[in-house]
């Protein structure tokens, strides 16, 4: 008998999960596929199943997937990641590979590619060939890393310090510090709006 594999669909879309797991279990043999449908629900099923393969949706409620990836890395280190999400953006991908990820998977192509992504990570390989499809982007972008970007969109939103706080996870008083420090990297005017005012000469990019 082969040897079990044990794989991971942590997505907050049900839909989705259903989908993927179909696709797994019709194409590998002796294969176990466990659902997670939110962050904290995510972390203790590594701990505790140590899967091969864990499909890492980023945005999930009560813990998004990057954070989950820093936090617990190190401690499963036989377990690979593989970040799944919508997002077509660099920042992503950079950040997804500097925590370790081995794979970055873009939803749209998730069906068609979850299998070959699996056999490559199972030899051993990685799989981040979505890096060439990603939007090139104006070089103000690479100085900001995830958490700016999402403020950024929070911005756009009209969300309030509160409740960009709430969202991420966080104080109001850090996202004052987050916002300012985004200021000086951009090298805008320590104005209210000058930061909104980015964001929307640039939304196609966030």
């Amino acid at each position: 008998m082969d040897k079990l594999i044990k794989i991971l669909l942590a997505d907050d879309h049900l839909l989705l999960r259903q989908g993927l797991r179909e696709i797994l279990q019709n194409n590998f043999r002796d294969i176990i596929v466990r659902e997670a449908e939110d962050g904290e629900d995510t972390y203790h099923k590594v701990m505790n199943y140590k899967p091969d393969i864990v499909f890492l949706d980023i945005n999930m409620p009560r813990k998004d997937g990057l954070e989950i990836l820093k936090e617990i890395k190190s401690k499963v280190p036989q377990t690979v990641f593989v970040i799944l999400t919508m997002h077509n953006n660099i920042h992503y991908y950079r950040e997804a590979v500097e925590a370790g990820a081995k794979g970055f998977l873009l939803k749209t192509n998730a069906l068609a590619e979850i299998c070959e992504c699996t056999k490559m990570l199972l030899a051993g390989e990685n799989y981040l060939k979505g890096f060439d499809e990603l939007n090139d982007i104006p070089e103000d972008f690479d100085k900001l890393t995830v958490r700016e970007v999402k403020v950024l969109k929070g911005i756009i939103e009209g969300q309030s310090n509160r409740e960009l706080g709430q969202n991420l996870f966080c104080s109001e008083k850090n996202i004052e510090r987050i916002k300012t420090k985004m200021r000086k990297k951009l090298n805008l005017t320590s104005s209210y709006n000058s930061l909104l005012f980015w964001a929307l000469r640039n939304k196609e990019y966030l």
